[in-house]
């Protein structure tokens, strides 16, 4: 018989080769998933607090003291980077003076950005937000 085949002070080597490269990935999928989800309520709350903005005629959503949808989407652009999400302008639509799960006369913010992960995915992974809020500089 052999000799290596009773050594086991590699032992230890080998196993944790076998298992480093599983844990990684493990490891980096959960951070990746963590990084999406974050993206996801990111994009929510902007949309949220873009609605609210305009809705209440909040001096950063205003142009020339009046509600204005471009200022609001300058608003949620800016409200994104501080929350690490990039949002291009064809991802904002701010629509004033509509209905809106079933309120009249709200202002409706609709949010839409790409996840870029660091994974080669095939599919790209896109989300979207939607809030509403009553229009009170409207009344």
């Amino acid at each position: 018989m052999p000799r290596f085949l009773g050594d086991s002070r590699a032992a230890s080597a080998v196993e944790f080769a076998l298992l480093i490269a599983p844990f990684i990935l493990l490891l980096f999928g959960i951070i990746e998933f963590s990084r999406a989800w974050w993206t996801k309520q990111a994009i929510q709350d902007v949309a949220g607090a873009t609605a609210r903005c305009f809705g209440v005629g909040q001096r950063e959503c205003l142009s020339a003291n009046e509600p204005s949808a471009a200022a609001a989407a300058e608003f949620a652009r800016s409200q994104a980077a501080a929350r690490g999400v990039r949002l291009e302008a064809n991802g904002i639509v701010v629509t004033p003076d509509t209905t809106c799960q079933d309120m009249e006369g709200a202002v409706e913010v609709m949010l839409s950005t790409r996840f870029d992960s660091v994974f080669p995915f095939e599919k790209v992974i896109s989300f979207s937000a939607n809030a509403c809020f009553l229009d009170w500089s409207a009344l």
